[in-house]
């Protein structure tokens, strides 16, 4: 009986996501923004929601440590699944460094940032 309310929901949410992606990418071209720096900013944003979402509502109730885990874990499917699926699904990925590097700086320097952050806290 569980899967019966599931599946709608998996893939109502995913066709909302892609949905999301497909008009974003075209808005960033109505706009002349490069797709890379699009998806890096706004759609991330856009599909962590649901995630931001559940974290709250974990540290609401007094559950941090499930609100951190839930950050961290859904970082790692990302980087370690979700990635590596769509570079085989794609065959390649073109990245244009002078875009990417300065990104990756910023998002280092965040994550350096939480981390200091937490630890304070602690």
């Amino acid at each position: 009986m569980f899967l019966a309310y599931l599946v709608p929901l998996y893939l109502g949410r995913n066709f909302c996501r892609a949905l999301l992606v497909y008009s974003g990418l075209q808005i960033g071209e109505l706009l002349g923004i490069p797709p890379f720096l699009w998806g890096l900013t706004i759609i991330a944003a856009a599909t962590s929601l649901p995630d931001g979402k559940i974290s709250v509502d974990a540290a609401r109730r007094g559950d941090g440590d499930i609100s951190i885990a839930n950050v961290f874990g859904s970082n790692i499917f990302d980087l370690c699944f979700c990635i590596p699926a769509g570079i085989l699904i794609a065959g390649t990925a073109t990245i244009d460094l002078a875009q990417a590097a300065p990104m990756m700086g910023i998002l280092v320097l965040a994550t350096v940032s939480l981390f200091v952050m937490l630890r304070s806290l602690c």
